[in-house]
């Protein structure tokens, strides 16, 4: 295979990787393919150059593109595969600072490690608020062993300026654009053109690496060049100026829109949610003895009548570092505007004392169970009650409609739970064993098992006990809503559990919103409003008078 020819399977498969990955699930196969397979091809480059390097530099090169590859497939497959694709990674930028340590001395221009130091410390800066709490070890680690890799690259090139310094110092620095490209996106902000930044630049720097080997380089930082533009410039072609006929499929113009800037703003995070006004505080009230049950009471000034309540559990992944009773009391807050009574209720996660199994599903159950108690003291109508919860507590709410069914010996059986007129699960998570393989790419820790106590298929009685789907039917009408970017609770999980509802005998509906995973709950937002009207409706109130 000759050099030109490699360079344009390169430019073909990453055009084609970056094209099908904003293409949907149709095109999947054709990204499973495509991403690995360029990668190959650089990996076979690099092997097969002449005149090569040194054999260490050479074996160094071409076992750090091999990790690569590895790298790649695991970050593209679905599942919890996050943590393991950053360590392929890390482990390839380890093999090339192992060769760039073959051709020069180790921190040989302090310059490049204190440039490089800075912007790692900037990224970071940037980045550490906003990881989960799983990741930031990991992260970190991969940022320092990503930088010495720059650095040393660039400390070569400023020692000796040879052509293969030249190249590994640019692939490199392209490395970190294309790492810090990545991060920024998935932890901070919505970055438009993401796919064809991340995978663009990529390349380039795989490109770069595998090239570095050939002592004599010639054109090819031109090439590379060359390539990454035709690549960058091809996909930018297809989505901005591709013809949509009337009758493609709903996923094309997806995709073109994928990969031009969005005109949205970014989607909103649990952190901003926090920050959103509430006027009433809400009263705190303990419905057990440990400083997490309790929850808070909103009042409307209804004088002389019951009201209706919403019992609202916030998600979280069922982990107390993502959010608190806070990230629910916009929400809560808006609905007592409306005219609603709310206990927003916090409970014990399972990096609590007791929480998890089966404390975290006790502690709801009780704080339901509690609102008998309230509605003793305050002017609660109890035969009108909805329960509402936000991603992980929308799972608990289905679940507490379903508790009725328990077996009486089940850890989780207990109480006399109230009749409800509805459930409103929020970005849900309505079925565990779906959830699983995705936790580790929406939640980023292993939210599941440490809920259960085991994984899914080694605890298969707690899973009946505490799926949703796997109670069915609820007893009482559900609807699934979700904004239309939400990945925990994309519109076909939540119509396959509207679809298993119905089939048991519930109605059930699946609602899409504009937004991601957290609009839902902002009141002030359409996907919130919107919201707030569903929860109305099932108490039989509009949402401009009652």
């Amino acid at each position: 295979m000759t050099l030109p020819v490699a360079a344009a399977l390169v430019v073909t498969g990453a055009l084609a990787a970056i094209v099908s990955a904003s293409l949907g699930e149709a095109w999947r196969p054709v990204h499973y393919v495509a991403k690995p397979a360029s990668t190959a091809v650089l990996l076979w480059l690099a092997a097969t150059l002449s005149p090569g390097p040194p054999a260490r530099f050479r074996l160094f090169i071409v076992t750090g593109l091999a990790w690569s590859l590895v790298g790649d497939v695991l970050l593209m497959l679905p599942g919890n595969l996050f943590v393991g694709g950053l360590m392929a990674f890390l482990i390839a930028h380890g093999c090339f600072l192992a060769a760039f340590l073959c051709e020069s001395r180790f921190g040989g221009r302090p310059v490049a490690y204190a440039g490089y130091a800075a912007l790692a410390g900037t990224l970071l800066l940037q980045l550490f608020p906003a990881l989960p709490p799983a990741l930031r070890l990991p992260v970190v680690g991969y940022v320092v062993v990503l930088t010495a890799m720059a650095a040393q690259a660039a400390s070569w090139m400023l020692e000796d300026g040879s052509p293969a310094s030249r190249l590994a110092a640019t692939g490199a620095a392209w490395f970190v654009v294309s790492d810090a490209t990545l991060a920024v996106d998935r932890f901070r902000v919505d970055l438009p053109l993401r796919d064809l930044a991340v995978l663009g630049t990529y390349w380039f720097a795989l490109w770069c690496m595998a090239r570095c080997v050939q002592r004599r380089v010639g054109r090819t930082l031109a090439v590379g060049l060359a390539a990454t533009a035709v690549s960058l410039g091809s996909a930018r072609i297809v989505a901005a100026q591709s013809p949509v006929p009337a009758s493609a499929p709903a996923s094309v113009p997806a995709a073109v829109a994928a990969l031009v800037p969005p005109t949205q703003p970014r989607l909103l995070r649990a952190g901003d949610v926090d920050t959103l006004p509430v006027r009433r505080p809400g009263l705190r009230i303990a419905y057990g003895t440990d400083s997490l049950q309790f929850g808070e009471l909103r009042l409307p000034e209804t004088p002389g009548r019951r009201v209706p309540l919403v019992v609202f559990v916030h998600g979280g992944c069922w982990y107390s570092p993502y959010a608190t009773v806070r990230n629910t009391a916009p929400l809560a807050d808006a609905l007592t505007d409306a005219g609603v009574a709310t206990w927003n209720v916090e409970y014990r996660r399972y990096d609590h004392p007791g929480g998890g199994w089966p404390g975290t599903f006790r502690d709801v159950a009780d704080a339901a169970d509690y609102v008998r108690t309230l509605a003793r003291l305050h002017p609660i109508d109890t035969t009108r009650i909805v329960l509402a919860g936000h991603s992980a507590g929308a799972h608990l709410v289905l679940w507490l409609a379903t508790r009725r069914g328990l077996p009486p010996d089940s850890p989780l059986a207990g109480g006399t739970p109230l009749p409800i007129a509805a459930v409103v699960a929020i970005g849900g998570i309505a079925d565990l064993r779906e959830f699983y393989p995705r936790e580790r790419a929406t939640c980023g820790n292993p939210a599941v098992e440490s809920l259960l106590g085991g994984v899914p298929d080694s605890v298969p009685a707690r899973v009946q006990a505490a799926s949703p789907i796997e109670r069915l039917p609820l007893g009482v009408p559900s609807v699934h809503v979700a904004g239309d970017r939400d990945r925990i609770a994309p519109l076909a999980v939540r119509e396959a559990f509207a679809e298993a509802a119905r089939r048991a005998g519930d109605t059930a509906d699946a609602v899409t919103v504009s937004g991601g995973h957290f609009e839902a709950i902002a009141p002030r937002t359409d996907a919130g409003a919107r919201v707030v009207q569903l929860i109305l409706a099932r108490l039989g109130m509009a949402a401009a008078g009652r």
